[in-house]
This record gives structure tokens, sequence and C-alpha cells, in this order.
């Protein structure tokens, strides 16, 4: 029950692995629980951070758990953020921060872009969601792939370019994500696919675990390279 769940959360890390239990068989209410518990009024920094504490412990030793909910973990660690509760975020930020490198460490399809403090998640609904760290907002949605992405990650330098892969479409995608300006008021919310390469699909039956353990995307200068999960590299001219 969520009653139990609360007081196992606020006794200590010794409980870490019922915690990890209840997250793995029930990751939705897991998350629900942890993200009411993070941004409490009523009690003190420290409840918030073992909140955090317990999210991060989930994501490092049964990540496939959270694979199908990754834009409802980043939801839960954004609302830790909002600039208007300048309390909370000051409290939360070294744990928030800490979580959402976790992300990107152990879920190809999550990415930080550093300079513009950006970060993206690939859903499996086929669309990927940037967030704007600085206001806690959604800065852009990308549609277009029709499939789950599987990997994605920024354009090294500028963060203006996003390449992204999804395994069962068969697709990479590279996107216009667009910075502060002109060109982002033209784009609205919604960013621009332009360009599509087409790969070979991977053999069916590769372990979700084995899968986040392989794939990667990332740029070289004027190149976007590809690891499958079955470990084949591919690399596209941009």
């Amino acid at each position: 029950s969520n009653k139990g769940f609360h007081r196992t959360l606020s006794v200590s890390a010794a409980c870490q692995r019922a915690l990890i239990e209840i997250g793995t068989k029930q990751p939705l209410d897991f998350l629900k629980t942890v993200g009411r518990e993070a941004i409490r009024p009523d009690v003190k920094q420290d409840h918030h951070k073992r909140a955090l504490s317990a999210l991060a412990a989930l994501v490092r030793k049964q990540p496939v758990a959270l694979v199908n909910h990754l834009p409802a973990v980043v939801e839960v660690i954004i609302r830790t953020l909002d600039p208007s509760e300048s309390a909370l975020r000051k409290a939360c930020l070294k744990s928030s921060t800490y979580v959402l490198l976790s992300l990107v460490k152990r879920y190809p399809m999550v990415a930080f872009q550093q300079h513009t403090q950006r970060f993206a998640v690939g859903s499996i609904d086929s669309i990927i969601i940037i967030y704007d760290l600085r206001t806690a907002t959604k800065w852009r949605i990308l549609e277009g792939h029709t499939s789950p992405v599987t990997a994605l990650c920024f354009e090294n330098n500028t963060g203006e370019r996003i390449a992204s892969y999804a395994s069962h479409e068969g697709s990479v995608r590279l996107w216009q994500s667009g910075t502060a300006g002109i060109f982002a008021t033209i784009l609205g919310i919604k960013g621009k696919c332009i360009k599509k390469f087409q790969v070979e699909p991977v053999p069916s039956g590769i372990p979700v675990l084995k899968q986040l353990q392989n794939v990667s995307i990332h740029w070289e200068k004027r190149k976007v390279k590809l690891t499958k999960e079955d470990k084949k590299v591919v690399t596209f001219d941009i």
C-alpha cells in the first residue's frame, strides 16, 4: 500500500532493497509515490533527497524496470527543479542532477547537452521530449518516428541538432531542435526532422538489458555513428 511505501521511504538506506523490489514489480506506482514524496512541502529536505535516492537506486540496479516509463521518470525529476520553488530546487539540485546523469549513463534513449542545459528523452510512444533544465519546462517535442526511440544524442557543440535511432522502424533521423531566437519562435514547441536514413533491422530476441548495454549513437564532426543492438556499427555522412 502507499502508506506502507511511505513508511519504508522514511526509514533509511537499509530499506533500499525493498524499495527496488517495489519499483521492479510496480514501476508506475513507485514513480507516482516517489514523485509525490520528492516535492512534499511538509517534510524536511532530507526526505526529498531520500525519495530521489530511491529512484537513483532503481535506475542503477534494475534499469529494465523503467525503460518503458522514462518520460515519467524525467517528469519526477523536473518537478524538483522548478525555479519558482527555489528552496526545493536548491535542496534537490545535487540529487536531481545525479539521477539525470544516471539516466544518461544507463539509457541510450536519454541525452544531455551541458552547454544549453537541454535534456532529451525518447519514449516507447515514438516521440522525443526535450526539456530546458534551467526553466524546468518542455522545450521541444520531436514527432516522426513510428516505433519506440532506441537511442539519441545531441550534436556535440551547439546542441541545435539531435540524432535519433528507432530499431523496429529501421531508421536514423536528424532533427533541428533549435535554440533561442527567431528560428525557435517559428518552430514553436515542435522540432523538425531534416534527414532520414534507413538501416537494416536487428535480429529479434536480443534481451532488453543487452540492448541498453550495446546501443549507442553519437556525432563525429560531419558523421553520425550508430552502434546497433548486435554491436554492428553503421556510419552516416551528414
